[in-house]
């Protein structure tokens, strides 16, 4: 199954200037978000689980969360995120991709892996390229 993960990320403007002692400042900022891109996943809870896992550590300087997450039920090879349509929108090219993890690699680490999904990339370059 793929999944469209959108995820929020915030900053703690805080703890900038905090000396590590006592209490860390809280001032958290909205700072934009992410939508992941997650091919060959068993189910919702893989998903989250690795995001929460590997992707969303807290910490006291940021944070990211889901704020939705959906089943992608277009084909893969020819979805785009929103953030891909409006730089194509507004550039006539996408030259920042949202991450793909390929949730079929066997090691963890190897799903951030541009080997993991460079076909994937290449073939939404593409698509990108005949759409308009």
């Amino acid at each position: 199954m793929n999944i469209l993960l959108e995820a929020q990320y915030k900053e703690n403007y805080g703890a900038h200037d905090w000396d590590g002692k006592g209490q860390c400042p809280q001032y958290w900022k909205f700072k934009g978000g992410t939508s992941y891109v997650f091919t060959n996943a068993e189910d919702f809870n893989q998903v989250l689980r690795y995001f929460n896992e590997v992707i969303a550590i807290p910490n006291y300087f940021s944070r990211e969360y889901v704020v939705d997450i959906t089943e992608l039920v277009v084909p893969v090879e020819g979805f785009r995120t929103q953030f891909e349509m409006d730089q194509f929108e507004n550039e006539g090219q996408i030259t920042a991709y949202s991450p793909r993890i390929d949730m079929s690699c066997s090691d963890v680490h190897c799903k951030w892996a541009k080997a993991c999904y460079k076909d994937t990339l290449a073939s939404l370059e593409t698509v990108a390229d005949r759409s308009h």
